[in-house]
């Protein structure tokens, strides 16, 4: 397994970023795991995975270019509410994703364009 880390610190935050593609559909989702929110390459959670960990009010994430433009599903398995940008450092507003919500497919006007994640009061 080939694992790209990045040094995305936002206090104590490290975004961990998994290059590999899961052998089945239920695999996809449970790559994410309780505490994170989650970006997938692909609508059904396949495909390359962006993680942050423990996000909180003060998280605030370019995505590397790797992932810059990729993402099209979200899952936001933390307790803080969650925001997506089309821009670096959070602007141009994408989506919102609640505390402890269900993966999310993102649509045609927002998939594949995020370049920023913020955590939200």
């Amino acid at each position: 397994m080939l694992v790209k880390v990045g040094s995305a610190l936002s206090g104590a935050v490290i975004a961990l970023g998994v290059l590999t593609a899961p052998a089945n559909a239920e695999a996809t989702w449970d790559r994410c795991p309780h505490g994170s929110y989650c970006l997938f390459e692909h609508r059904d959670g396949g495909g390359a995975l962006y993680r942050v960990s423990n996000p909180n009010g003060n998280t605030r994430v370019n995505l590397p270019g790797w992932f810059n433009d990729k993402a099209s599903a979200v899952w936001n398995r933390s307790g803080q509410l969650m925001g997506l940008y089309k821009d670096a450092n959070c602007k141009a507003p994408l989506v919102k994703a609640g505390p402890y919500g269900n993966p999310e497919k993102l649509g045609a006007h927002t998939q594949d364009r995020a370049s920023s994640i913020c955590g939200l009061a």
